[in-house]
Order: C-alpha cells, then structure tokens, then sequence
C-alpha cells in the first residue's frame, strides 16, 4: 500500500504506515515505532489497553488516525497534544459488542436517539467519548467532543473535531475508493473544505445503498457551507500525493 504525505509524523520525519500486529511481538515493535515521536506521556499506558480491547485492524487505524490528525493539526494550527489524544482515542469503543455499548448509553443517558442505539457504527463515538474518560483519564471536553463527533460531524464543531473527523477519513490505512484522493489532496489546503468534501463523499455513498444519512451529519453539511473558509475563492490548487 502506498504510503501518504498526510501521515508525516509529529516530530518530521519520514511518512509512516502502520500495519496490523499479529502477534505481541509486533505489536511491541509497533509501539516502540509509535512512541519515537509522540508527545504524550500517556501514550504507552494507552496503546497498551487499545491493543488488548481492539482489534489488530483497529488499533493500527487508531494509530494512522492519531498521526494524521497531528500533521493536520501542526498544519492548520491546532493544539497537536490534543489532535494526538483524540486520534488515538477515536475509536476506543468500536469493538465492544452492540449490547455492551447500549447498555453504557442507557445506564449514564449518552443519547437516546433511536438511530444510534440501534447502529454500532453511530453509537461507538458517543461511548467512545464516555470510554476515552472513564478508562483512559481523559478530561479535556474539546478532546472529548472531537470524539463524539468523529463519525458524524456536527454542526459549529470545534477546528479539533473537523481534524479528528477528516483524519478518520483519510488516513493511510483506508481502502481506495472513489473520492478519496481529491479529499487528501484537498487536506493539504483546506481543511474545511476537504471535510465538506468527505462528507458529501460519505451522503453519496450512503444513498448508493439506498439507506438513510443521519440528520446531524446532514446538518454539518449545510454548516460546513456557510463557512468563510469555505466560501473564499480561489481555492488553491492542491498537491496531489
């Protein structure tokens, strides 16, 4: 697989793509890789629990989600501590079983929107965001917003969230499909615009299938329009990987 500028690391150095572990060796290979450039003293703590609660999948996407979410940050001007906290963290609900996740939700009233209780592909961002502080420490509410709002955006969501939301979509790891080289081209000068282009991406794909989007996620779209940033012209023209 091909390795993208967007997954430069934090402290500069050369793109990195992390694969799956198959055994603890490799995993503790990969961590030991990880670990070179972050800036998180939590970081061992944290990638430990990960590998034992996701899968090998999983955990290398929450990896390329944390990296390209840091180059994005150190890109646009973000807090790149917490671009890392929040990549890293994303999705550290994904793999509990539907149940389990709802039974969370229930039990310390996280949404009772029927749509999510019903999808884990929804719900895992709302636990996740109880997870991330429940399990991992952590406190930071634009952190943990970044979190929920991963899989769905939302409308007026913080410059963090956009971050999180669009590295989700355009790390490395990520099977091709159609869209998503303009997207990561597009990272590299707008990161409004790059999100607004995921998620129309995402609408189109979704009602390919014949299924229904999420309201909040069509919201953020008509958010994501009226943005300045958005709206400025010319857009200049981006470096395709």
């Amino acid at each position: 697989m091909e390795v993208f500028p967007i997954c430069i690391s934090a402290s500069g150095d050369s793109p990195v793509l992390f694969r799956p572990p198959k055994t603890d060796r490799e995993y503790h290979d990969l961590k030991a890789l990880y670990c070179v450039s972050t800036r998180l003293d939590t970081a061992g703590p944290w990638l430990d629990r990960l590998y034992k609660t996701l899968n090998p999948k999983r955990f290398a996407h929450s990896l390329s989600v944390a990296r390209t979410s840091v180059r994005l940050a150190e890109k646009y001007g973000l807090d790149v501590i917490r671009a890392e906290q929040a990549g890293l963290l994303h999705d550290c609900a994904k793999c509990l079983r539907l149940e389990e996740m709802q039974k969370i939700a229930v039990r310390h009233n996280l949404t009772d929107d029927p749509a999510f209780l019903e999808s884990p592909a929804l719900l895992h961002s709302v636990v996740g965001a109880w997870v991330a502080r429940k399990k991992y420490g952590m406190e930071d509410p634009e952190v943990l917003k970044a979190i929920e709002y991963h899989n769905t955006g939302c409308a007026g969501m913080s410059p963090l969230a956009m971050d999180i939301c669009l590295s989700d979509f355009i790390e490395p790891n990520r099977e091709p499909f159609p869209g998503l080289e303009e997207v990561r081209a597009l990272a590299e000068v707008s990161l409004e615009k790059a999100l607004l282009l995921s998620l129309e991406d995402v609408v189109a794909h979704v009602s390919s299938k014949g299924r229904a989007l999420h309201p909040r996620t069509l919201g953020t779209i008509e958010w994501l329009k009226t943005l300045p940033a958005v709206n400025a012209d010319p857009t200049p023209e981006p470096i395709k990987p």
